[in-house]
């Protein structure tokens, strides 16, 4: 139904693995995907010592504002459950992109998984933060590395901020 994806998750060992669980690197291949802006090409990130012998690795990637304008239509009413990773990614993406881009996308972004724009509630979003905090501290707040640690409060604010605003006039806002 045009929607179809294919799901895996690609596992290694390295030449200096431990014991438990090898690493995981997992994608998601979707069919017919509604982009709104066009892809990217950006160069692949070699922090290794071997980086001068190589040549330049660039890739296709989902524009930053993609990437965004998909993470704000998940707060607004995609997803059933708070998946805090989501508000973490907006809270990191929201210096990058151009609010403006954002909020034009939205109606294309939210029309493709057919969420109304009538049903745009961005009081029902401030309803969950409970639920947020809640996932934030089971799911996020020990995988953020040392120094890049962030109190839920203070991203939570923000977020609800930028989505208010990228949101205003598209349904009804609390």
């Amino acid at each position: 139904y045009g929607r179809e994806s294919l799901k895996f998750t690609l596992y290694w060992r390295g030449p200096h693995a431990s014991g438990g669980s090898p690493p995981g690197l997992r994608l998601d291949i979707t069919r017919n995907e509604t982009l709104a802006f066009s892809p990217a090409l950006r160069p692949l990130f070699h922090p290794f010592s071997d980086a001068d012998d190589l040549r330049e690795i660039r890739l296709t990637c989902y524009a930053l504002e993609e990437v965004m304008s998909e993470k704000v239509r998940a707060v607004l009413g995609q997803r059933i459950h708070a998946v805090s990773r989501d508000i973490y990614d907006i809270f990191s993406l929201m210096v990058h992109v151009d609010e403006g881009k954002i909020r034009a996308s939205l109606p294309r972004k939210l029309a493709a998984r057919e969420v109304d724009l009538e049903t745009i509630d961005t009081g029902r979003l401030l309803q969950r933060e409970e639920e947020f905090r809640a996932d934030w501290e089971r799911n996020v707040a020990l995988l953020l590395p040392p120094g890049a640690e962030q109190e839920f409060e203070g991203v939570w604010d923000s977020v609800a901020q930028y989505v208010g605003r990228v949101s205003t006039g598209m349904g009804v806002t609390g």
